[in-house]
C-alpha cells in the first residue's frame, strides 16, 4: 500500500485582536498623574483599554501599573509652568484629563497663577493646534459663592482665596475658548473636598488627628452639629473624569463631583476618630461654630494658623519617628480648613448622575474606611492596637495681663503680671483642669519684679466655663500676698470674658482690695503662638 506524503502547511502568526486593538487605542494625556486622583485616572483608563501619558513633577511617585499595561502606559517629568515640556507632553495624545494644580492657600497670586492658570492655558492652546477631541479641566467646587442652599453649577463664583482665583481666571479662559474653537470638546469638573489614598491636603487633617490624640488617650470627646458639605473619594473623582471624557459632547459642560451623603464637621470628626479605633465620650459636645465664626479674622490668622501647624506637626514628627512610619504626611491647619467650620457648603451632583453616573463609595463613611486602611497598610499612619500612650504629655503657654486693683484704705494701685502656665501631663489636666504656674508680678507700693506661683484651672465646658486663678508671692517688705481671681467662659462673648479677670487681693488672710486686670486683645495671637508641647 503506498503510503501518503504528510504535506506542511505554513501557519501565519496573528495579534490577538484584543492585542491588535491596543495598538490603535487612544492616548491620553493626564497631568497631575502621580497625585492622589492622578493615579486613579491611570489605572481607571488603562483598564478601559487607552494608552496613557502620564505626566508630573521629577521625582513624582508615578504609580505601578498592570504588567498586562506597561507598554501602553508611559510617563513624562517636568515643571507644567514649561511651555516646552507641556507642549511636548499634548503632542500626538487624543485626549487629556488636566488635574494638576497647586492648593496651598498661602501663595500669593503672583506665586500659584503660573501653577494653576498659565498651564490651563499652554495646554489648551497645544491640544487646540493638535486637534485634540477632547478635555477634562479640574476646577473646584470652592470657587462657588457660599449660599444657604444646594450648590448647583449655573450659580456665581466668588473668590475668598488666591488658589479660588487662580481657578476661575482658568474657567474663564476655557469659556472663551471654546467660543472660537469647536475642538477639543472642554468638560470642567469641580470636586468637593477629595479625600482617599494618597490624599496629602486639607480632608487628611481628619486622618492624623486620631493618631495624634491616641498617644495621650483611647478615648477622645465627640461632637455635634456644625455645616454641612459633601466629600468625594479619588476614585470616584477619577471615575467622574473618565466618564465624563467619554461621555461628555457638549463643550463648556460644568460638573460639579460630591457624593450625596453630606456629613456636617462633627459627624467627619467622629468618624474619623471611631474609624481609627478611639472611644467617643457622650454626650457629645456642641460643635462652637458661632464662636469660630466671631472670631475667625483673628484665628485665621497666618501666624496663628502656623504655630497650630507646628504644634500638630511636633507630634506627627514623634509618631513617624517612633513608629517607623513613611514621611508622607504631615498635618496642615490654614483658613480653608476653618472655612468648613463655619460654611456649609453642599453641591449638587445631580447633573452628573443624569448623565448615568454612579459613585463606588456613595456614603462617606466607607470611603473613608477605604482611605485609612491604605494608609495603614502603606505606612502612611499608624493603627491604633500598636501606639502606646506616651505617659506625661502636656503644654504650656505664656500670659501677661495688667490692671488695677482698688485697696479699701490706699486707694487704686496699678498691677501687672507675667506668667507661664504649664500642664505636664493631659490626661491629669483632663480630669482636674490644672496648670502649674510660675512668673513675676509687679503692684505699685507692693512689689517690684517679684517671683510669683500658683495654679489655673481652666475648665471651659459647662456647667463650670470659667479659669480661675490662684497667684501668690512674697512682697517687697517680706509679707505675703495673693490674688485669687476668676474668668466666667461666656463663648459668644469670647474676647471680652477670656481678657478680663475679677481679682480679688488678698495680704495673708485679708481681704485688703478688688478690681479688674485685663489682658491686651491685641495679644491674642501671641498668646495662641505661645502654646508649646512638653513632653
Amino acid at each position: 500500500m503506498e503510503e501518503k506524503k504528510a504535506t506542511r502547511k505554513t501557519i501565519k502568526t496573528r495579534k490577538p485582536r484584543a492585542a491588535a486593538a491596543r495598538e490603535k487605542a487612544e492616548t491620553v494625556l493626564v497631568t497631575g498623574g502621580a497625585g492622589c486622583v492622578g493615579t486613579f485616572v491611570v489605572q481607571e483608563l488603562l483598564k478601559l483599554g487607552f494608552k496613557v501619558r502620564a505626566a508630573d513633577r521629577p521625582g513624582a511617585p508615578f504609580p505601578e501599573v498592570d504588567k498586562k499595561y506597561a507598554r501602553f502606559f508611559e510617563t513624562r517629568e517636568g515643571d507644567i509652568r514649561d511651555r516646552d515640556f507641556l507642549e511636548a507632553c499634548v503632542r500626538g495624545v487624543d485626549r487629556i484629563i488636566h488635574t494638576a494644580a497647586n492648593l496651598d492657600l498661602s501663595l500669593p497670586l503672583e506665586e500659584i497663577k503660573p501653577i494653576n492658570t498659565g498651564p490651563v492655558i499652554t495646554i489648551y492652546e497645544a491640544a487646540v493646534k493638535g486637534k485634540v477631541k477632547s478635555m477634562v479641566h479640574f476646577s473646584s467646587c470652592s470657587v462657588y459663592k457660599f449660599a444657604p442652599c444646594v450648590i448647583t453649577e449655573d450659580m456665581p463664583v466668588e473668590a475668598t482665596n488666591n488658589y479660588e482665583q487662580s481657578k476661575i481666571l482658568a474657567d474663564e479662559y476655557l469659556a472663551q475658548g471654546i467660543k472660537k474653537n469647536k475642538l477639543p470638546v472642554v468638560t470642567i469638573v469641580r470636586p468637593g473636598l477629595v479625600f482617599g489614598p494618597k490624599g496629602r491636603v486639607l480632608a487628611h487633617n481628619y486622618a492624623l488627628l486620631p493618631p495624634i490624640f491616641g498617644m495621650i488617650s483611647n478615648r477622645m470627646l465627640g461632637l455635634k452639629g456644625g455645616p454641612k458639605s459633601n466629600y468625594v473619594h479619588a476614585l470616584d473623582m477619577a471615575r467622574a473624569a473618565v466618564f465624563l471624557l467619554q461621555k461628555n459632547r457638549e463643550s463648556g459642560e460644568i460638573f460639579n463631583v460630591a457624593i450625596d451623603d453630606a456629613k456636617n464637621v462633627s459627624d467627619v470628626f467622629n468618624i474619623a476618630c471611631e474609624t481609627y479605633g478611639l472611644k467617643l465620650f457622650r454626650p457629645f459636645l456642641p460643635f462652637p461654630e458661632k464662636l469660630i465664626k466671631r472670631y475667625y479674622p483673628v484665628i485665621s490668622r497666618p501666624e496663628v494658623m502656623k504655630n497650630v501647624t507646628r504644634m500638630l506637626g511636633f507630634w506627627w514628627e514623634a509618631l513617624v519617628k517612633k513608629y517607623d512610619l513613611k514621611a508622607e504626611l504631615y498635618p496642615k491647619m490654614d483658613a480653608e480648613f476653618l472655612v468648613f467650620g463655619i460654611n456649609e457648603a453642599v453641591y449638587s451632583n445631580q447633573k452628573l448622575k443624569d448623565k448615568g453616573f454612579a459613585f463606588t463609595f456613595p456614603d462617606f463613611e466607607s470611603g473613608w474606611r477605604n482611605t485609612i486602611s491604605w494608609y495603614q497598610e502603606n505606612r502612611w499612619m499608624p493603627e491604633l492596637s500598636e501606639q502606646k500612650l506616651l505617659g506625661k504629655v502636656g503644654f504650656k503657654f505664656q500670659e501677661t495681663m495688667s490692671g488695677l486693683i482698688n485697696l479699701e484704705r490706699d486707694g487704686e494701685r496699678q498691677a501687672q503680671f507675667s506668667l507661664t502656665a504649664e500642664a505636664r501631663d493631659l490626661q491629669e489636666f483632663v480630669r482636674d483642669n490644672i496648670c502649674r504656674v510660675k512668673g513675676v508680678i509687679s503692684m505699685d507700693g507692693i512689689a517690684q519684679e517679684r517671683p510669683m506661683e500658683g495654679t489655673i484651672e481652666m475648665a471651659f465646658w459647662p456647667p463650670k466655663r470659667r479659669m480661675v486663678y490662684d497667684l501668690y508671692w512674697t512682697g517687697d517688705a517680706g509679707r505675703k500676698y495673693r490674688i485669687c481671681g476668676i474668668k466666667r467662659i461666656r463663648f459668644l462673648n469670647f474676647i471680652t470674658t477670656m481678657t478680663t479677670l475679677h481679682a480679688s487681693l488678698y495680704r495673708g488672710e485679708e481681704l485688703i482690695g478688688k478690681g479688674k486686670v485685663y489682658f491686651p486683645r491685641t495679644d491674642i495671637p501671641k498668646l495662641i503662638l505661645s502654646f508649646r508641647p512638653v513632653i
